[in-house]
């Protein structure tokens, strides 16, 4: 059975200098965490401008994350996403659950919040950054991402990316929520990306 990467330890190491950089500095801040599972949900198109997304996101801030990653897909020229709002509210779900906790942690491998999708989470500074910068944060470690097979190294180095473009996922949905202060953003993909041993494009 193919192993699906999970960076744990790099999770919880990004949120602990996360907090001290803010504590020290009181400047902005972000985080950024990506994981991987096997299971899937069927996939919609993005909502018509007025209409919901399935998540706290509007329509247009869907086509936005939307936009983004497939400009990166088409980049190493695998096949775009489309919007699921099933996906959408599974990320709500989790966001919220974050924002109500004060954690920043991906959904655990059983029990109720058990992880289904391929996931990638943010964490930054609500005043300072965006939507927009969740995407770009990720999309940004491609310079880290040296075209081999995942595994273990350069998933920790670049796993948010691969998951961006991997070739085989073809739905994505977001969900964002706040909590004293920061903008938590939760992206779930179907199929997962991340599979140890093959290439994400």
């Amino acid at each position: 059975m193919k192993k699906i990467i999970a960076a744990a330890v790099l999770l919880a190491l990004l949120v602990i200098l996360n907090r001290e950089f803010q504590k020290n500095s009181g400047q902005a801040g972000e985080t950024a965490a990506g994981m991987a599972s096997n299971e899937s949900a069927a996939p919609a198109a993005v909502p018509p401008a007025g209409k919901g997304s399935g998540s706290a996101l509007t329509s247009e801030e869907a086509r936005l994350i939307l936009a983004l990653h497939n400009r990166a897909r088409a980049s190493v020229g695998t096949a775009p996403l489309t919007w699921s709002e099933d996906l959408a509210r599974y990320a709500q779900e989790w966001a919220d659950h974050l924002a109500s906790s004060s954690g920043f942690e991906h959904r655990p491998e059983s029990g109720r919040w058990k992880q289904l999708h391929g996931e990638n989470l943010y964490m930054g500074t609500a005043a300072y950054y965006g939507l927009d910068r969740a995407v770009q944060a990720w999309i940004e470690e491609k310079n880290h991402y040296n075209g081999g097979p995942i595994s273990e190294a350069n998933v920790a180095a670049a796993g948010h990316y691969t998951q961006v473009v991997w070739r085989e996922s073809r739905a994505v949905g977001c969900g964002k929520a706040l909590h004293n202060g920061q903008l938590i953003v939760v992206c779930n993909y179907d199929p997962a990306g991340n599979v140890e041993g093959e290439r994400p494009f």
